[in-house]
Protein backbone atom coordinates (compact mmCIF):
# COMPACT_ATOMS: atom_id res chain seq x y z
CA UNK A 1 0.00 0.00 0.00
CA UNK A 2 1.22 3.56 -0.45
CA UNK A 3 2.53 5.72 2.19
CA UNK A 4 3.21 9.29 2.54
CA UNK A 5 6.52 10.88 1.77
CA UNK A 6 6.37 13.39 4.34
CA UNK A 7 4.75 11.58 7.06
CA UNK A 8 5.29 8.06 6.55
CA UNK A 9 1.80 7.08 6.91
CA UNK A 10 0.37 4.14 5.68
CA UNK A 11 -2.93 5.20 3.35
CA UNK A 12 -6.13 2.79 3.56
CA UNK A 13 -7.36 0.99 0.84
CA UNK A 14 -10.38 2.93 1.06
CA UNK A 15 -9.01 6.29 0.65
CA UNK A 16 -6.43 5.26 -1.98
CA UNK A 17 -9.42 3.66 -4.35
CA UNK A 18 -11.11 7.13 -3.46
CA UNK A 19 -8.37 9.22 -4.74
CA UNK A 20 -7.43 6.77 -7.95
CA UNK A 21 -10.83 7.92 -9.67
CA UNK A 22 -9.54 11.27 -9.82
CA UNK A 23 -8.52 12.79 -12.88
CA UNK A 24 -5.24 14.92 -11.31
CA UNK A 25 -2.00 14.05 -10.75
CA UNK A 26 -1.38 15.14 -7.18
CA UNK A 27 -3.04 13.64 -4.69
CA UNK A 28 -3.48 14.98 -0.83
CA UNK A 29 -2.43 13.33 2.08
CA UNK A 30 -5.05 12.14 4.65
CA UNK A 31 -2.95 12.48 7.55
CA UNK A 32 -0.82 15.37 7.12
CA UNK A 33 -2.22 17.39 4.14
CA UNK A 34 0.85 17.36 2.13
CA UNK A 35 0.47 17.36 -1.74
CA UNK A 36 1.49 13.69 -3.21
CA UNK A 37 2.32 12.63 -6.62
CA UNK A 38 1.64 9.16 -8.39
CA UNK A 39 5.32 8.03 -9.04
CA UNK A 40 6.59 7.38 -12.85
CA UNK A 41 7.07 3.75 -12.02
CA UNK A 42 3.56 3.43 -10.53
CA UNK A 43 2.05 4.91 -13.80
CA UNK A 44 3.94 2.65 -16.05
CA UNK A 45 2.87 0.16 -13.67
CA UNK A 46 -0.87 1.23 -14.05
CA UNK A 47 -0.83 1.59 -17.66
CA UNK A 48 0.68 -1.69 -17.94
CA UNK A 49 -2.43 -3.24 -16.05
CA UNK A 50 -4.76 -1.55 -17.52
CA UNK A 51 -3.43 -2.77 -21.08
CA UNK A 52 -3.96 -6.10 -19.54
CA UNK A 53 -7.34 -5.57 -18.05
CA UNK A 54 -8.32 -4.79 -21.70
CA UNK A 55 -7.11 -8.27 -22.96
CA UNK A 56 -8.79 -9.38 -20.57
CA UNK A 57 -12.15 -7.75 -22.37
CA UNK A 58 -11.26 -8.16 -25.79
CA UNK A 59 -10.04 -11.82 -25.90
CA UNK A 60 -13.78 -13.45 -25.35
CA UNK A 61 -14.85 -11.23 -28.49
CA UNK A 62 -11.78 -12.26 -30.56
CA UNK A 63 -12.24 -16.18 -29.22
CA UNK A 64 -15.95 -15.76 -30.44
CA UNK A 65 -17.44 -16.73 -26.62
CA UNK A 66 -20.99 -16.48 -25.53
CA UNK A 67 -22.00 -13.04 -25.01
CA UNK A 68 -22.44 -14.74 -20.72
CA UNK A 69 -18.97 -15.78 -20.67
CA UNK A 70 -18.01 -12.00 -22.15
CA UNK A 71 -19.89 -10.69 -19.27
CA UNK A 72 -18.24 -12.38 -17.00
CA UNK A 73 -14.79 -11.90 -18.25
CA UNK A 74 -15.52 -8.30 -17.95
CA UNK A 75 -17.24 -8.06 -14.51
CA UNK A 76 -14.21 -10.21 -13.57
CA UNK A 77 -11.90 -7.46 -15.12
CA UNK A 78 -13.91 -4.60 -13.61
CA UNK A 79 -13.58 -6.60 -10.07
CA UNK A 80 -9.54 -6.78 -10.37
CA UNK A 81 -9.36 -3.38 -11.05
CA UNK A 82 -10.92 -2.05 -7.95
CA UNK A 83 -9.40 -4.61 -6.24
CA UNK A 84 -5.96 -4.39 -6.95
CA UNK A 85 -5.28 -1.09 -8.33
CA UNK A 86 -4.34 0.45 -4.85
CA UNK A 87 -1.38 -1.49 -4.43
CA UNK A 88 0.03 -0.55 -7.29
CA UNK A 89 0.50 2.96 -6.12
CA UNK A 90 3.15 4.65 -5.18
CA UNK A 91 3.49 7.94 -4.25
CA UNK A 92 6.15 10.97 -4.71
CA UNK A 93 6.95 14.34 -3.06
CA UNK A 94 7.28 15.87 -7.08
CA UNK A 95 5.45 15.24 -10.09
CA UNK A 96 8.11 12.96 -12.20
CA UNK A 97 8.09 12.81 -16.00
CA UNK A 98 6.85 9.30 -17.30
CA UNK A 99 10.20 9.23 -19.56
Amino acid sequence: MAACQKCHKQWSWKEITKKSFTFEMKMDCPHCGQVQYMSAKARKKAINFAMILQLIWLLPLFLGATSYFTIISVCTALIMSITLSPFLLELSNEEEPLW
